[in-house]
């Protein structure tokens, strides 16, 4: 548990992913594309702290402006243009 702690980014878990020992989230970005402004996905690493079974508390990586990606229907990549759903 995080009692008495004080950690500045806390996730859900179902946020946070693995590969090779190294933690990455994925964020929603804005860019200028070809037919204006575009979103696409970013792949992000970060620093875990601590976790439990719910939450994951980030230790650098990450930015209050930063916005994760919690939910998509369909499998993403870094750099895939996606449109935003306020679900």
């Amino acid at each position: 548990t995080f009692v008495g702690e004080l950690f500045h980014s806390v996730i859900p878990i179902e946020c946070l992913h693995k590969e090779n020992e190294v933690c990455y989230v994925y964020l929603l970005s804005e860019r200028e594309g070809i037919l204006g402004k575009e979103f696409y996905i970013e792949r992000k690493n970060v620093i875990v702290s601590d976790q439990n079974e719910r939450f994951a508390a980030i230790e650098s990586g990450l930015s209050p402006k930063d916005e994760i990606i919690s939910y998509c229907n369909k499998r993403i990549e870094d750099g895939q243009v996606v449109r935003k759903s306020d679900l």
